[in-house]
C-alpha cells in the first residue's frame, strides 16, 4: 500500500498545468516573428522549454500551448519582435543624356527589405537592400544594369544626408560636397547616371 502510494505522489509531482493562450501580434507577420524565434538552419530556439507555439497569419496570432511561466516568457518574447520595422526616405534620381530623359523617384525603404526599380525608356535596372546601422549609416546592397545586360554588384555604407552618384565612368569612389561618387567602370559606359539620397531614417 505504501508503494502504491508512493506511485502516485511521483506521478503527482511531476504532472505540470498547461494552457492555451493566443498572443496578438500588431506590427508584422505572426509567421515572420515565428521565423525570428525558430530560425532556419540552427539548433537552438527563443521558444521557452515546454512550450508550443505555430503562427497564425489570417488571425494575426500566434498560438501557444505551455506553462503559465514560459508562455510569459514567450509573450516578452514576441513583444521584443512585434515592433514597427525603421524607414528609410530615400530620394532616386536618373538622368540619361542618352536618351534626353530624366525622372526622380521619392519612396521608402524598410530596414532589410530589397527594392527593384525598371524603367522601360532609359533601360535602368536597379536593386536595393537596405541595411539601417547604429552609427548614422546605411549599408546598400546594389545591382545596376541596363535591361538584357548583367548587373554590376556592389555594397557601399553611405551617411544619412548623403547623395550616392552611380555614374558610367572609370572605377573608383571618390567623395565630395556631400555626395559620394561610385564609378561603374567601363561595362556600363553610357548608362544613366542614378543618384540616390537618403533623405531620413524614421
Amino acid at each position: 500500500m505504501f508503494a502504491s502510494a508512493l506511485v502516485c505522489l511521483c506521478v503527482a509531482g511531476s504532472f505540470v498545468a498547461t494552457d492555451v493562450i493566443e498572443i496578438p501580434v500588431t506590427n508584422r507577420r505572426p509567421s515572420r516573428i515565428m521565423q525570428n524565434l525558430m530560425p532556419e538552419g540552427v539548433v537552438w530556439s527563443s521558444i521557452p522549454q515546454g512550450v508550443t507555439a505555430k503562427a497564425d497569419d489570417a488571425k494575426g496570432v500566434i498560438v501557444a500551448e505551455g506553462p503559465a511561466k514560459g508562455l510569459e516568457e514567450l509573450r516578452e518574447r514576441v513583444a521584443h519582435f512585434d515592433i514597427t520595422p525603421e524607414t528609410i526616405s530615400v530620394r532616386i534620381e536618373v538622368d540619361s543624356d542618352y536618351d534626353s530623359e530624366d525622372f526622380a523617384v521619392i519612396g521608402e525603404l524598410r530596414h532589410y527589405s530589397s527594392f527593384t526599380l525598371s524603367e522601360n525608356q532609359t533601360g535602368v535596372h536597379l536593386s536595393l537592400v537596405s541595411r539601417i546601422n547604429g552609427d548614422g549609416t546605411i549599408t546598400f546592397g546594389m545591382g545596376y544594369g541596363l535591361a538584357g545586360e548583367d548587373s554590376s554588384l556592389f555594397t557601399i555604407r553611405v551617411k544619412v544626408g548623403t547623395a550616392l552618384v552611380l555614374a558610367p565612368s572609370v572605377e573608383g569612389i571618390k567623395e565630395e560636397s556631400g555626395k559620394v561618387y561610385f564609378w561603374l567602370g567601363e561595362k556600363l559606359a553610357g548608362a544613366p547616371i542614378v543618384t540616390i539620397t537618403v533623405l531620413e531614417v524614421k
